[in-house]
Parts: structure tokens; sequence; C-alpha cells
């Protein structure tokens, strides 16, 4: 009997290369750029230390408007607090890179989310989060 299938063993190392092509790369630590040494770390990859530093803060311009009747727009900047919790990394067959950033943001919309200390240091509370996706307004 004659079999005209192609053995597993000649397959393999072909379907894990494919495998390794088609998902993304999943880090826990991000060197940006050599040159500038910009560092980013997860959460759990410095459970153990001493010191720790996975904040990420998002400054952004918004423009929308005051009131429901006004006709003018207001300009501002709003900041996003959070904490880095995964880092994904996107290859589009070696010609460009995304790298996607998962961040559990604080709610800093009310006084109990954020303040100043008596040196200028921002603390912020991140026992209330913000966009969990537990609610429908979390969906993009």
């Amino acid at each position: 009997m004659v079999c005209n299938c192609i053995h597993l063993k000649l397959l393999y190392p072909m379907i894990v290369i494919l495998v390794e092509m088609l998902l993304p790369k999943r880090e826990e630590v991000y060197l940006m750029n050599s040159q500038m040494e910009k560092r980013f770390h997860t959460k759990s990859s410095e459970r153990l230390r001493r010191t720790q530093n996975y904040g990420i803060v998002v400054n952004s311009s918004i423009t929308n408007y005051a009131s429901a009747r006004d006709s003018k727009f207001v300009e501002g900047n709003v900041e996003y607090y959070g904490l880095l919790i995964g880092i994904t990394e996107l290859d589009y067959y070696s010609k460009w890179k995304v790298v996607l950033f998962r961040c559990d943001w604080a709610n800093v919309n009310t006084a109990r989310g954020i303040k100043k200390d008596q040196f200028g240091f921002t603390m912020v509370n991140f026992s209330r989060l913000i966009h969990t996706g537990q609610q429908l307004i979390d969906e993009p």
C-alpha cells in the first residue's frame, strides 16, 4: 500500500516557522531605541525587584464642546496614568513593526484618584480602574 501523504517529520519545521511568523511576539521588557536606551518593563517582570518602574503616562490634547448649547471648541490636555501589563510586538513580514502596550488605566476623574504630595510628586490610586471592559462604555 502506497501512502500519498507527506510525513509529519518533514512538515514540522515548516509549521513551526509559519506559526512563529503569524503569532505576535509577547515580551516582558521592550527596548525601544538602542541609542536612546528607552526600556519598558511590565508589571510582572518587576514584581520581585526593590525598585519598580512600570508606570505609563499619556498626555493627550483634546478638543470638545464646553456644553451642548455651545458652538465653540474648548481645547485642553488630559493625562492618563496606567500600569504596563503586557507588550506585544507585531512584525509585518520584517517590513515594519508595531508595538502594542496593554495597560490598566487608573480613574483620575475624581479627587480620590489622583493628588499631589507636598514635594510635587503625583500620587495615583490604582484601586479604581477605568476601561476594564466590564461596561459597555469601555468598548472602542
